[in-house]
């Protein structure tokens, strides 16, 4: 496949003058609903690392020795705090990874409404449609 920018590839898809004004909807909205799966899903990741980092705390300044957990026992837990680190940076990296998608989904979201609807990126606007970033986001502004 060619090496296309994303405004490159929305012109190609939305240039000619033939395109249906409903298959542009729909990918649009379908655009939207896969950012915002991969915001949720970036949302998740870091919850359950934040879980992950509060139990290894927990775990590594306890004199806790051995647990019980959902009806097995377990001796010996230091391996546990092995994989803890693990699993955490699985985390950050599973939250990485949807945040650069919903971005990517994001940026084409934009080009794509922006060739749609010219007035809206005149009037700056377009962000309104898609005003979700993900887990770690503000939406202060100094405008």
């Amino acid at each position: 496949m060619e090496e296309l920018t994303i405004e490159q590839r929305a012109t190609r898809l939305l240039g000619s003058d033939d395109v249906d004004k409903d298959d542009v909807r729909f990918f649009l909205s379908r655009l939207l609903q896969v950012q915002e799966d991969q915001g949720r899903s970036a949302s998740r990741a870091v919850s359950r690392g934040l879980v992950l980092a509060a139990a290894f705390v927990v775990l590594t300044h306890s004199t806790l020795l051995e647990a019980e957990l959902l009806g097995m026992k377990i001796h010996d837990i230091s391996p546990v705090r092995l994989v803890i680190p693990v699993a955490m940076m699985l985390m950050v990296l599973r939250a990485v990874t949807a945040l650069r998608l919903s971005l990517f989904y994001r940026r084409v979201f934009h080009e794509a409404a922006g060739q749609q609807l010219p007035s809206w990126r005149a009037s700056g606007l377009l962000p309104l449609l898609s005003p979700w970033n993900g887990p770690m986001s503000t939406h202060a502004s100094p405008v």
